[in-house]
């Protein structure tokens, strides 16, 4: 990946600046059940943009029906994104 990537130190989220800045930090218990999806999810959200790419090749030459699975993808991604 070409951006710098975020990181989870056990106890919150840090930025990929160089001094890793504090982006967000979990309380009690839930830092190791949520910290390593947060700092995933950067790379998670160019892995599903991607694959809905390559999802919209086979959709346009299929007659253009989305899935349940597509659309719930381009929802997500739109959330994502703001």
């Amino acid at each position: 990946m070409n951006q710098p990537e975020l990181s989870f130190d056990g106890f919150g989220i840090n930025g990929p600046d160089k001094y890793r800045s504090r982006v967000a930090t979990f309380t009690k218990g839930s830092g190791p059940k949520y910290g390593n999806l947060f700092a995933a999810a950067p790379e998670l959200l160019a892995a599903l943009e991607n694959l809905l790419a390559e999802c919209e090749d086979y959709i346009r030459a299929d007659g253009g029906d989305d899935s349940d699975a597509v659309t719930a993808a381009r929802a997500t991604i739109a959330k994502a994104r703001g």
